[in-house]
């Protein structure tokens, strides 16, 4: 099941003020499995990714990168698709008015930032807007 992103995921903490569950975390790391073959890389790369600092390796730029890409939150061209994130983000929340408020403004700090045309690039810097703006809104851990 593809149904869950990148986006979701850091959103899981808006939902519910603290860190995402087992579940999610090891549903993303499924997704990742496909994207660690075509890198080359090893799951330390994918553990790496989770620890949610800045990445210090394209191999976790790169991860993160394709698991967007596999969810259709990365468009081809690069770029955040946020309605594609939204649409997942009010399914796992059901609908819930605050959680979407909080998501919606997330999504719309960071989808139009200026991103290199390196996807690798481009993810990581989704990644860091998306943490930035949760920390607004009082989220300090998100994936």
């Amino acid at each position: 099941m593809k149904a869950i992103s990148v986006f979701v995921l850091c959103t899981l903490a808006v939902a519910g003020k603290g860190s995402a569950p087992i579940e999610a975390i090891d549903l993303l790391r499924s997704l990742s499995a496909e994207c660690l073959q075509e890198l080359g890389a090893s799951e330390a790369v994918f553990d790496e990714m989770m620890k949610n600092l800045p990445a210090t390796s394209m191999d976790i730029k790169c991860l993160r990168a394709c698991i967007m890409k596999q969810v259709s939150v990365l468009t081809p061209e690069g770029k955040l698709h946020k309605d594609n994130a939204l649409k997942l983000v009010e399914m796992h929340v059901n609908g819930d008015a605050e959680k979407m408020k909080i998501a919606r403004a997330v999504g719309d700090a960071c989808e139009g930032i200026a991103v290199p045309d390196d996807h690798c690039e481009a993810a990581e810097l989704y990644k860091m807007c998306m943490v930035d703006e949760a920390k607004k809104h009082g989220i300090n851990e998100i994936l």
